[in-house]
């Protein structure tokens, strides 16, 4: 006689084979069933119970979430292993996220963090995450990018200060945005490959006539400051035609006769953003230190720079009825002034819509002699020029730093 099991367990007759895999099917089904009870269930649970399940999805992404944190603010400086330091770490860490959670800042200060130490160590990021997180909230979106860069030149806290002097409409100062790009674009400019200097000297020439009578116009007359600023770095640095090579090459023999061929040479390469530091008063950077190279020097050497443009002028000449166009007129003054741009707008006091023209007839002239790669990086030019000599003031000032939505709640405050 044949036997087999059913599921039960009880003894049945028929085919042993058959019974097994019947009684597996049944298992297999009643498995199915049991987990879709399961589900079932544990949905209608989480259904009637979802203020608590909303509590502890919270508690369990918070808890994440500040684990995260922690990691990220652990000081980053070198410890011994074996020595008693990690408690002390592990706190730091726990103090630093629940400071800037406490302050609704955590995600701008995590950015500020990550953006910094990619440029300039993670020391540099735990030192100045706390000052950035609060400029990024207030839209100044470089912070990070203009604070690491900026550490390369000396103090970074001087230099995003200055920037920041720069933002505030509400104040007197430009769009963030605007300010933020020119922050942008000279604390770059340290890493150019030549001796570290401030970036003091160059930010200031470049902001000084940057501000326009609006946020869009600030953001237009900075929107090819890093064009123009490439064609300075051509003129300095002799790299415009073999004319302009021979120019600075005259100049700095001139200028610095004692320091031989390879200084004069070190003289007329310079670029842009070292000349703009130091005729503005930065500290003198080691290579030009280790050259003998002075102050007076550069200078000398970027006054006869400025000179020489204007032997490249080919439309001095008057039109037809003896007259010079506003462009040439102005040339003609600038020449009485030695060819410095930046003297003759102080000299003649220029503002308001005689300053803008001057910008306008010289940016205009420089793009005509292909020393601007079109008129828009002429008139940047001829603002950053005008401002050489100039440098970022690092001192922070009442009100700025501070966009035009901040200057706005302020003002819809004071009529509340």
């Amino acid at each position: 006689m044949k036997v087999g099991f059913d599921v039960a367990g009880r003894l049945v007759k028929g085919d042993p084979l058959g019974a097994i895999n019947q009684g597996n099917r049944q298992i297999s089904d009643l498995g199915y069933k049991t987990i879709q009870e399961q589900y079932e269930f544990d949905a209608a649970y989480e259904a009637s119970h979802q203020h608590q399940y909303n509590a502890a999805n919270h508690l369990q992404q918070a808890y994440r979430g500040n684990m995260s944190n922690m990691r990220l603010w652990m000081s980053g400086e070198r410890r011994n292993p074996n020595s008693n330091y990690g408690g002390a770490i592990l706190n730091g860490g726990i103090n630093r996220a629940r400071s800037f959670e406490t302050r609704g800042l955590s995600e701008e200060a995590a950015q500020a963090m990550r953006g910094v130490e990619g440029i300039a160590g993670s020391g540099t990021g735990l030192r100045g995450a706390g000052r950035l997180a609060g400029a990024i909230a207030g839209h100044l979106y470089a912070a990070p990018q203009i604070y690491g860069q900026a550490a390369m030149g000396g103090d970074p806290g001087d230099f995003f200060s200055a920037t920041q002097n720069l933002i505030g409409r509400g104040s007197g100062g430009m769009d963030v945005q605007a300010g933020g790009r020119l922050g942008s674009i000279a604390s770059g400019a340290i890493m150019s490959g030549s001796g570290f200097t401030s970036g003091l000297g160059l930010l200031g020439a470049m902001s000084k006539y940057a501000g326009g009578s609006s946020a869009a116009g600030d953001m237009a007359n900075t929107a090819f400051a890093q064009q123009g600023l490439g064609n300075l770095d051509r003129m300095t640095k002799g790299n415009l035609d073999p004319y302009q090579a021979g120019v600075n090459l005259l100049a700095a023999a001139h200028h610095a006769p004692k320091i031989g061929v390879f200084g004069q040479e070190y003289l007329a390469g310079m670029d842009f953003r070292q000349m703009a530091d130091v005729v503005g008063g930065a500290a003198m950077p080691g290579d030009l230190k280790s050259l003998g190279i002075s102050r007076d020097m550069v200078k000398g050497v970027f006054g006869e720079q400025q000179r020489r443009m204007l032997d490249r002028d080919i439309a001095a000449s008057p039109g037809q009825e003896g007259q010079l166009n506003p462009m040439q007129a102005m040339l003609k003054r600038l020449r009485g002034h030695g060819g410095d741009f930046g003297a003759m707008v102080k000299s003649e006091k220029l503002k308001g819509a005689g300053l803008e023209d001057a910008f306008s007839q010289y940016g205009t002239w420089l793009s005509s002699t292909g020393q601007a790669d079109n008129y828009q990086s002429g008139v940047s030019m001829a603002r950053t020029l005008a401002g050489v000599g100039t440098m970022a003031e690092t001192k922070r000032r009442a009100g700025r730093g501070a966009g035009d939505a901040d200057a706005a709640h302020r003002r819809l405050g004071r009529h509340r």
